[in-house]
């Protein structure tokens, strides 16, 4: 079993895989502090923060990057001679394809 300390309180890891408090009870991690402990947020969470804030930064720089790159590529392709444009016309409806085929079909007895 693992042991830990979360609210400055001993908790254990148990073999059913949840974390408990040395009581018995449960660790319930996504409850919200309480008033008396607002104020005292350790420097392991400030620090999470702090992580997680330079995470979200490096992930909106990574989108950015690739948003460019799609982008450039796109323009590439279009400016490509030979290319053909996308066109705003609708494909023909398969009722009026069905009167137009070429192929003869002879009935089997």
């Amino acid at each position: 079993m693992g042991k830990a300390k979360f609210n400055n309180k001993d908790i254990i890891w148990t073999p059913i895989h949840q974390w408990k408090y040395r009581n018995n009870r449960t660790v319930h991690f996504n409850k919200t502090l309480t008033e008396g402990t607002n104020s005292e947020l350790s420097s392991n969470e400030a620090s999470n923060k702090s992580n997680l804030d330079k995470d979200t930064a490096q992930v909106k720089d990574l989108l950015k990057q690739a948003e460019t790159t799609v982008t450039s590529a796109i323009q590439k392709l279009s400016s490509r001679a030979g290319t053909p444009e996308p066109t705003n016309s609708p494909l023909p409806k398969a009722s009026l394809l069905l009167g137009k085929s070429k192929l003869s079909t002879t009935e089997v007895s």
